[in-house]
């Protein structure tokens, strides 16, 4: 296992703890959401600010990935009246309804603003999946989700995120806003 060295940035007036993994290809994880991207999405904000109103925490069913991609998709103006799981998330015409589209592009050419679900067969044997909200700062692209291994929402690398759910043999789906015009 790799070792983990942490070190705090600061950003704006919010702190983030870095995990920097002594392991080549490991991805690397910030706690939080950096201020820079947050104050360039209105949407963003608000599924981070209702995050933070349920207590700062990864809690599964109140406050885990599915939440805080609903309340993105809020944000953006889909009028979701229900929680929705990842099972929900994954359908392409449940999406649609919701004003996103289902590519079978690779992840390779995911953008700011696109969701990406994955479902994959748990420990248990059960399905399980995980969501995520693909930013980019620069040219680099992240993926910003709430994740319990974690504690909670973090900005990590899209190839980090990707790896992970080829290393779980996921079915992945990424879904892009129907008028991408808008900005995350």
């Amino acid at each position: 296992m790799a070792a983990v060295v942490a070190s705090a940035i600061a950003a704006g007036s919010a702190w983030f703890i870095t995990f920097h993994a002594q392991q080549e290809n490991s991805p690397q994880i910030i706690g939080g959401i950096p201020q820079a991207i947050l104050s360039q999405s209105p949407s963003l904000q608000l599924a981070y600010d209702r995050y933070t109103e349920r207590g700062s925490k990864y809690i599964w069913g109140t406050n885990d990935c599915s939440v805080f991609l609903i309340d993105y998709m809020k944000g953006q103006g889909a009028p979701i009246k229900k929680r929705w799981t990842t099972r929900e998330l994954f359908e392409p015409a449940k999406m649609d309804v919701f004003g996103y589209n289902f590519f079978g592009y690779p992840p390779e050419q995911s953008k700011a603003g696109d969701l990406v679900v994955f479902r994959y067969i748990g420990t248990e044997g059960t399905e399980v999946g995980h969501c995520g909200i693909v930013i980019e700062e620069g040219e680099q692209k992240y993926v910003v989700h709430n994740s319990s291994p974690y504690g909670g929402v973090v900005t990590q690398s899209a190839d980090g995120f990707f790896r992970q759910a080829k290393s779980l043999n996921a079915n992945l789906r990424i879904f892009r806003p129907k008028a991408h015009a808008h900005t995350i």
